[in-house]
């Protein structure tokens, strides 16, 4: 193996990694996924999922079929039945009772180790181990799924954008423009207005982050979060063209507002402000702003280390769901790097404004999470934590 480690857990590197890190390579071999008494084996060709097994009785061909009402309950009864007196597989019960066709039987196997897989990417934690050893069977039918759909669909089902934003994050106050790779990338990913809207603005003249608040369904943080882990996108400190002052020849960006909204997360969108006449009279303000900004900043930064992912977040540890959620989105408009480029801090208060929100990301998504904050709060509590 390369980049990849032949066994590590999950919260050590996340799945969406593991899948696009074996597709890079084009592995040939089994991937064990493994979390409690739940139990996943997937053979992989030339770095694509074609085969996959279950523990999970709700993974069966049958539920499948059913809980897309594609069956009913009476023929899935009758696959039981069947499968029970003849000691096969439900795919064979299913053509005998011809309750499905050879195409369907295909298309369904095709899906199942696509759902299969996804239904790994809300596991909170687990662990894999890689088999190069291991090949498909030589009589094992190839049902071959395309990566990049399969990540995207992951990623938009059980990603929340905090969580794809924090992976972005070292790039955000970057400007992207496209390699060689994105033409082929683009071309296979699923596609929405928002798809569509963040992929035309990559063309070097904006922050990645700008892009990414055209990115406001889940579909295209999914598209954002691929682009930016494959190398279909390069970054540079400086944009590749911009629109200058009239009369100037001097580049400028309108000021920035950011505005969070919506569902699923809450996106962020912008406004420009090009209305330049009260600036003046706001000077001694916006001075004043940055100097308390600054400080704020540099205070966070200098415990990084010792605080706990309540301090980090700034709530009481009894906090509701919803009051973590009202902090980290006004944190996250503070303290991201777009948010700060047009604040008047300098640029090394911008780079700590930046691990504070990578931070703040982190605390967010455990303590967002029911579970995980179920487990870190149990961590907090103990003598050695």
């Amino acid at each position: 193996m390369g980049r990849v480690p032949e066994q590590a857990r999950l919260e050590e590197i996340a799945l969406p990694k593991i899948l696009l890190d074996l597709y890079t390579e084009g592995f040939n071999g089994a991937v064990t996924l493994s979390r409690d008494k739940v139990g996943k084996r997937f053979l992989f060709q030339n770095g694509i999922p074609v085969f996959a097994e279950s523990t999970l009785t709700s993974e069966s061909l049958g539920v499948q079929l059913m809980d897309s009402g594609k069956l009913s309950r009476l023929d899935y009864s009758k696959v039981v039945t069947y499968v029970g007196r003849n000691g096969c597989k439900e795919g064979k019960a299913l053509l005998d009772l011809k309750l499905i066709d050879a195409k369907g039987l295909f298309l369904a196997l095709k899906d199942q180790i696509r759902l299969r897989i996804v239904e790994c990417f809300s596991w909170p934690y687990g662990e894999f181990i890689i088999d190069s050893r291991e090949a498909p069977p030589n009589d094992t039918q190839h049902f071959r799924v395309d990566v990049y759909q399969l990540l995207q669909r992951g990623l938009e089902a059980h990603w929340g954008p905090e969580r794809i934003l924090t992976d972005l994050t070292p790039h955000l106050n970057l400007y992207p423009s496209p390699t060689k790779r994105l033409a082929t990338v683009r071309e296979r990913l699923m596609s929405d207005g928002a798809v569509e809207s963040f992929l035309d603005a990559l063309d070097g003249s904006s922050t990645f982050f700008r892009a990414v608040q055209l990115a406001y369904t889940p579909r295209a943080m999914a598209a954002a979060w691929i682009l930016d882990a494959s190398g279909a996108l390069e970054f540079s400190e400086t944009p590749k063209r911009a629109n200058p002052v009239e009369g100037t020849g001097e580049p400028v960006e309108p000021e920035v507002e950011i505005v969070f909204s919506g569902a699923r997360g809450d996106r962020a969108s912008i406004s420009a402000n090009t209305d330049t006449s009260s600036k003046d009279a706001a000077d001694e303000e916006k001075i004043a702003r940055t100097q308390r900004l600054t400080n704020e900043i540099e205070s966070r930064y200098a415990r990084l280390g010792d605080m706990n992912h309540y301090e980090c977040l700034g709530v009481e540890s009894d906090a509701d769901a919803a009051e973590i959620k009202r902090v980290y989105l006004f944190a996250a408009k503070q303290y991201h790097p777009d948010a700060l480029a047009r604040s008047g801090v300098v640029d090394e208060v911008k780079r700590r404004a930046s691990s504070v929100f990578v931070e703040i990301g982190v605390a967010y998504g455990v303590l967002s999470n029911p579970a995980k904050r179920a487990d870190y709060d149990t961590s907090l509590a103990s003598p050695d934590a």
